[in-house]
Protein backbone atom coordinates (compact mmCIF):
# COMPACT_ATOMS: atom_id res chain seq x y z
CA UNK A 1 0.00 0.00 0.00
CA UNK A 2 1.20 3.39 -0.90
CA UNK A 3 2.02 6.04 1.87
CA UNK A 4 0.19 9.46 1.77
CA UNK A 5 2.88 11.56 0.22
CA UNK A 6 3.51 14.97 2.50
CA UNK A 7 2.21 18.12 1.10
CA UNK A 8 5.16 19.91 0.80
CA UNK A 9 6.39 16.58 -1.41
CA UNK A 10 2.76 16.57 -3.36
CA UNK A 11 3.32 20.26 -4.00
CA UNK A 12 6.25 20.15 -5.65
CA UNK A 13 5.01 16.90 -8.04
CA UNK A 14 1.86 19.30 -9.07
CA UNK A 15 4.14 21.91 -10.07
CA UNK A 16 6.75 20.53 -11.96
CA UNK A 17 3.53 18.54 -13.50
CA UNK A 18 2.14 22.20 -14.10
CA UNK A 19 5.72 23.58 -15.78
CA UNK A 20 6.24 20.19 -17.50
CA UNK A 21 2.87 20.52 -19.75
CA UNK A 22 3.01 24.34 -20.35
CA UNK A 23 6.19 24.09 -21.53
CA UNK A 24 4.80 21.25 -23.99
CA UNK A 25 2.44 24.03 -25.15
CA UNK A 26 4.69 27.09 -25.77
CA UNK A 27 7.47 26.88 -28.95
CA UNK A 28 10.65 25.72 -28.46
CA UNK A 29 12.85 28.58 -28.48
CA UNK A 30 10.65 30.36 -26.18
CA UNK A 31 9.56 27.91 -23.69
CA UNK A 32 12.58 28.31 -21.56
CA UNK A 33 12.28 32.05 -21.17
CA UNK A 34 9.09 32.38 -20.61
CA UNK A 35 8.15 29.74 -17.71
CA UNK A 36 11.09 31.99 -15.88
CA UNK A 37 8.96 34.97 -16.52
CA UNK A 38 7.54 37.19 -14.02
CA UNK A 39 5.52 38.49 -16.15
CA UNK A 40 2.41 36.39 -17.20
CA UNK A 41 2.00 37.78 -20.57
CA UNK A 42 4.74 36.26 -21.62
CA UNK A 43 3.27 32.45 -21.27
CA UNK A 44 -0.44 33.67 -22.12
CA UNK A 45 1.30 35.28 -25.41
CA UNK A 46 3.19 31.39 -25.67
CA UNK A 47 -0.71 30.02 -25.07
CA UNK A 48 -2.01 32.34 -27.53
CA UNK A 49 0.71 31.39 -30.42
CA UNK A 50 -0.04 27.57 -30.14
CA UNK A 51 -3.88 27.66 -29.81
CA UNK A 52 -3.88 26.73 -33.99
CA UNK A 53 -1.99 23.10 -32.99
CA UNK A 54 -4.23 22.42 -30.36
CA UNK A 55 -7.89 23.62 -31.05
CA UNK A 56 -9.71 22.14 -33.61
CA UNK A 57 -11.82 24.22 -36.51
CA UNK A 58 -14.15 23.12 -38.89
CA UNK A 59 -12.81 22.19 -42.21
CA UNK A 60 -13.86 24.84 -44.39
CA UNK A 61 -12.42 27.79 -41.76
CA UNK A 62 -10.02 28.78 -44.39
CA UNK A 63 -10.83 29.73 -47.95
CA UNK A 64 -7.53 28.39 -49.53
CA UNK A 65 -4.26 26.71 -48.26
CA UNK A 66 -1.94 29.60 -47.93
CA UNK A 67 -4.48 31.77 -45.69
CA UNK A 68 -2.93 32.56 -42.47
CA UNK A 69 -4.15 32.14 -39.06
CA UNK A 70 -5.19 35.47 -37.49
CA UNK A 71 -5.00 36.14 -34.48
CA UNK A 72 -6.70 39.29 -32.98
CA UNK A 73 -6.45 41.24 -30.10
CA UNK A 74 -9.38 43.31 -29.16
CA UNK A 75 -8.55 46.51 -26.64
CA UNK A 76 -5.57 47.44 -25.04
CA UNK A 77 -3.20 44.67 -26.16
CA UNK A 78 -0.72 43.79 -22.73
CA UNK A 79 1.41 41.63 -24.84
CA UNK A 80 3.40 45.03 -26.48
CA UNK A 81 5.63 43.10 -29.07
CA UNK A 82 6.14 39.92 -27.43
CA UNK A 83 3.47 38.11 -30.40
CA UNK A 84 5.02 39.32 -33.09
CA UNK A 85 8.61 38.86 -31.99
CA UNK A 86 7.73 35.16 -31.33
CA UNK A 87 5.94 34.75 -34.07
CA UNK A 88 8.31 35.94 -36.94
CA UNK A 89 8.89 33.58 -39.43
CA UNK A 90 6.67 30.63 -37.66
CA UNK A 91 4.26 28.70 -39.11
CA UNK A 92 1.05 26.04 -37.60
CA UNK A 93 0.07 23.24 -39.34
CA UNK A 94 1.38 24.67 -42.38
CA UNK A 95 -0.13 28.18 -42.24
CA UNK A 96 1.78 31.29 -40.90
CA UNK A 97 0.33 33.20 -37.96
CA UNK A 98 -0.41 36.86 -38.32
CA UNK A 99 -1.57 39.03 -35.37
CA UNK A 100 -4.05 41.81 -35.61
CA UNK A 101 -4.53 44.62 -33.39
CA UNK A 102 -8.29 46.66 -32.42
CA UNK A 103 -10.17 48.64 -30.75
CA UNK A 104 -13.55 47.32 -31.86
CA UNK A 105 -14.82 43.86 -33.60
CA UNK A 106 -15.50 45.62 -36.44
CA UNK A 107 -11.94 46.92 -37.58
CA UNK A 108 -10.63 43.30 -37.11
CA UNK A 109 -10.34 41.31 -40.16
CA UNK A 110 -12.17 37.48 -39.92
CA UNK A 111 -10.22 35.87 -37.38
CA UNK A 112 -9.67 31.86 -36.00
CA UNK A 113 -8.82 33.40 -32.26
CA UNK A 114 -9.53 36.66 -30.62
CA UNK A 115 -7.69 37.91 -27.19
CA UNK A 116 -10.26 40.52 -25.25
CA UNK A 117 -8.29 42.58 -23.19
CA UNK A 118 -10.47 44.83 -20.58
CA UNK A 119 -12.76 44.23 -17.78
CA UNK A 120 -16.11 45.80 -18.83
CA UNK A 121 -18.36 42.89 -18.52
CA UNK A 122 -21.14 44.39 -20.54
CA UNK A 123 -18.62 45.47 -23.70
CA UNK A 124 -17.57 41.42 -23.67
CA UNK A 125 -21.28 40.86 -23.52
CA UNK A 126 -22.12 42.74 -26.89
CA UNK A 127 -18.64 41.15 -27.98
CA UNK A 128 -20.35 37.75 -28.36
CA UNK A 129 -23.49 39.06 -28.98
CA UNK A 130 -21.95 40.25 -32.36
CA UNK A 131 -19.42 37.40 -33.17
CA UNK A 132 -22.47 34.92 -32.63
CA UNK A 133 -22.24 30.62 -33.53
CA UNK A 134 -19.04 32.26 -35.75
CA UNK A 135 -15.64 29.14 -35.27
CA UNK A 136 -13.81 31.61 -33.38
CA UNK A 137 -11.86 31.05 -30.00
CA UNK A 138 -12.43 33.53 -27.47
CA UNK A 139 -9.84 34.26 -25.16
CA UNK A 140 -8.97 36.55 -21.93
CA UNK A 141 -7.71 36.73 -18.66
CA UNK A 142 -11.12 38.74 -17.37
CA UNK A 143 -12.12 37.00 -14.02
CA UNK A 144 -15.53 35.67 -15.03
CA UNK A 145 -15.00 35.59 -18.81
CA UNK A 146 -16.44 32.03 -18.90
CA UNK A 147 -19.41 33.09 -17.01
CA UNK A 148 -19.98 35.76 -19.88
CA UNK A 149 -19.50 33.34 -22.50
CA UNK A 150 -16.20 33.03 -23.32
CA UNK A 151 -14.40 29.70 -24.34
CA UNK A 152 -10.93 29.93 -22.98
CA UNK A 153 -9.86 31.82 -19.69
CA UNK A 154 -6.26 32.37 -18.54
CA UNK A 155 -5.56 33.29 -15.05
CA UNK A 156 -3.22 34.33 -12.66
CA UNK A 157 0.70 34.01 -12.40
CA UNK A 158 3.34 31.39 -12.12
CA UNK A 159 1.96 29.40 -13.17
CA UNK A 160 -0.73 30.70 -15.35
CA UNK A 161 -3.86 28.76 -15.23
CA UNK A 162 -6.34 27.83 -18.45
CA UNK A 163 -10.12 27.43 -17.65
CA UNK A 164 -11.82 26.15 -20.64
CA UNK A 165 -15.98 26.11 -21.24
CA UNK A 166 -16.50 23.37 -23.60
CA UNK A 167 -19.95 24.40 -24.05
CA UNK A 168 -19.39 27.38 -25.53
CA UNK A 169 -16.75 25.97 -27.56
CA UNK A 170 -18.84 23.38 -28.97
CA UNK A 171 -21.72 25.73 -29.26
CA UNK A 172 -18.99 27.79 -31.96
CA UNK A 173 -18.23 24.28 -33.99
CA UNK A 174 -14.59 23.99 -32.58
CA UNK A 175 -13.09 21.23 -30.58
CA UNK A 176 -10.58 21.00 -27.98
CA UNK A 177 -8.65 17.76 -27.69
CA UNK A 178 -7.50 16.09 -24.52
CA UNK A 179 -4.15 17.63 -24.97
CA UNK A 180 -5.04 20.94 -24.02
CA UNK A 181 -7.79 19.62 -21.23
CA UNK A 182 -4.92 17.72 -19.47
CA UNK A 183 -2.96 21.11 -18.53
CA UNK A 184 -6.60 23.15 -17.85
CA UNK A 185 -7.56 23.64 -13.87
CA UNK A 186 -10.79 23.96 -15.05
CA UNK A 187 -13.33 22.55 -17.99
CA UNK A 188 -16.79 22.97 -17.59
CA UNK A 189 -18.86 20.48 -19.72
CA UNK A 190 -22.71 20.24 -20.04
CA UNK A 191 -22.89 23.26 -17.85
CA UNK A 192 -20.56 20.70 -14.96
CA UNK A 193 -17.39 21.35 -13.79
CA UNK A 194 -15.88 18.53 -15.15
CA UNK A 195 -12.01 18.82 -13.54
CA UNK A 196 -10.12 20.74 -11.57
CA UNK A 197 -6.25 20.65 -11.22
CA UNK A 198 -4.64 23.13 -8.67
Amino acid sequence: MELTKPASQRLRIGIIFVVTAVAALLPERAARAELHSRNPHDIMAGYLQNFPAYVEWPTNTFAGPEEPWRIGILGLNPFGELLENNLRGQTVRGRPLEIWHAAKLSDLPPCEIIFIAGDDAHEIKKIFQELGRRPVLTVSEHDDFLTLGGMIQLRGRDPVQILIDLDHVHAADLNVPGKLLEVASEVIENGRLRTIRK
